[in-house]
C-alpha cells in the first residue's frame, strides 16, 4: 500500500475549513486529522504522528505566527498551506501565492 499523506487541517468553525476537511477526508490517499488552533503545540514533538501537510486559515496563521515560524524551522519538509477567501476565490499561500479555481488545483498542491 502506498504511503498515505498525513494532513492536519486546523479549522475554526468556518464553512471553508469544514469544507476542506470534508473534501480531503473522502480521499483514500490522505490520512486527515482535524484539530483546534491550540494543537500547533503538539507539532513540536518528534513522534511519528507528525503530519506531512498542515492546512490552516489565514486568520489562524496571524494569531499563531510565532508557533508557525517555529514549526516550519523545525520541520523544513513540512508543507504548510494557508488559505483565505477573497473576492469569492480561494487563495492559497504555499511558498508563493496560488489562486485555486477548482478542486483539482487544490489537490495538486498537496
Amino acid at each position: 500500500m502506498a504511503h498515505r499523506k498525513k494532513i492536519l487541517v486546523l479549522e475554526s468553525d468556518g464553512l471553508l475549513g469544514a469544507s476542506i476537511l470534508s473534501l480531503l477526508s473522502s480521499r483514500k490517499e490522505f490520512d486527515v486529522t482535524d484539530a483546534s488552533v491550540t494543537s500547533l503545540a503538539f507539532l513540536d514533538g518528534s513522534d511519528s504522528s507528525q503530519p506531512d501537510v498542515v492546512i490552516l486559515e489565514e486568520a489562524q496563521l496571524m494569531a499563531n505566527m510565532s508557533a508557525v515560524m517555529k514549526l516550519t524551522n523545525a520541520h523544513p519538509n513540512l508543507r504548510l498551506i494557508v488559505f483565505g477567501l477573497s473576492d469569492s476565490q480561494l487563495h492559497v499561500i504555499d511558498k508563493q501565492m496560488v489562486e485555486v479555481r477548482q478542486v483539482s488545483d487544490f489537490l495538486e498542491l498537496l
